[in-house]
């Protein structure tokens, strides 16, 4: 049933419920994952930018922020979270009011374009983005659809990337024997003088076979939004009326 709901009809049933505290009070409208169903030009956006292909290009940066996660280890080794919070780029708390949700997407928005026009900007999801805008169509609605796609891959990935590094060490820590075979793998592959990078992924088949693991243990935590029907329907011989709310469980789905 499942499967029948989230994807066959997804159009019925993907839509979301009015949460008013949090989206006209708070000011997190923007975040894709609230949004009522719709012309999924949010979706399309990340899609594009997420892929297994084009995912690639955050590479040098996720390397710059792991090499900065070293040091920082160094200077605190008490300080694990903090510094992972550092290296994911902070951890923004829910905005308690409209004004700190649109500085998180206003204001870097502003800072890359001042830099495009400057002719000094960075390759960034938001700066390829706006350089592939449409002259053709509604240019303040582009720009609305861009700012928002990357004030939530901003807000989702900065928890979400903690926790998993997080649930790994504690999974390496309960795991010794894992642990040790890794590490013999690293020094068997790495020159000692070096740090390991995405070019090695396919030598290292422990740690990849952990990454993989910990990305499983990820997605089973009930994060799916509450959602909620946008007309009647049969399915499976319950009736599901117009306006119905679920909460689906991805435990049940793995």
């Amino acid at each position: 049933m499942a499967t029948d709901l989230l994807e066959r009809r997804s159009s019925i049933y993907s839509n979301r419920v009015r949460m008013p505290i949090i989206n006209e009070l708070m000011g997190w409208d923007f975040v894709v994952t609230w949004m009522p169903y719709g012309a999924r030009r949010h979706r399309r956006l990340l899609h594009q930018e997420l892929n297994a292909t084009n995912a690639t290009h955050f590479h040098p940066y996720e390397l710059k922020a792991t090499y900065g996660l070293l040091r920082a280890l160094l200077d605190t080794p008490d300080d694990l979270e903090s510094d992972l919070r550092q290296m994911a780029a902070g951890c923004l708390s829910p905005a308690s009011n409209v004004k700190l949700a649109l500085d998180m997407i206003n204001t870097p928005y502003e800072a890359v374009k001042c830099n495009i026009e400057n002719g000094g900007t960075n390759p960034s999801f938001m700066s390829r983005s706006l350089q592939n805008m449409d002259e053709s169509c509604d240019m303040e609605l582009q720009e609305y659809i861009i700012k928002s796609t990357a004030g939530t891959m901003y807000a989702a990935g900065s928890d979400t990337t903690v926790s998993a590094i997080v649930s790994c060490i504690l999974g390496l820590i309960e795991n010794p024997a894992v642990l040790k075979k890794a590490q013999e793998e690293l020094d068997r592959v790495i020159d000692p003088n070096q740090l390991p990078t995405f070019d090695d992924e396919g030598l290292l088949a422990i740690y990849y076979c952990g990454y993989k693991r910990d990305l499983e243990m990820e997605k089973r935590r009930p994060n799916r939004c509450t959602a909620h029907s946008r007309c009647r329907r049969r399915i499976h011989g319950i009736q599901v009326s117009k306006g119905f709310i679920f909460n689906p469980h991805p435990v049940q789905f793995t």
